[in-house]
């Protein structure tokens, strides 16, 4: 069983969490409290870094809801499949 674990290890915590973005970050920028709900969404969900980010992305897509926002502004985890890591594994114990 611990082989088997070895080859296919849970996934950690670290590779489940969402990645902020890469993109410049800035706290410079007025932010209107009544988007308080979204901002927390958009910076909770890895879209933005800050409050003013957030805002950036709130005025950008003025016509979106705050789902479709973090779907364009999201990073996606590029992740190898599941057989591929296993291979990748049982080719470092030969």
């Amino acid at each position: 069983m611990s082989f088997f674990r070895y080859l296919f290890p849970k996934r950690r915590l670290k590779d489940q969490l969402p990645l902020l973005p890469n993109r410049y970050s800035s706290r410079r920028g007025n932010v209107d409290r009544r988007y308080a709900d979204a901002i927390r969404l958009l910076k909770g969900h890895g879209a933005a870094k800050t409050d003013q980010d957030a805002m950036r992305l709130l005025k950008k897509h003025p016509g979106r809801s705050v789902l479709q926002i973090i779907a364009i502004a999201k990073r996606e985890r590029v992740e190898t499949p599941k057989l591929a890591r296993a291979w990748e594994r049982l080719k470092r114990l030969w």
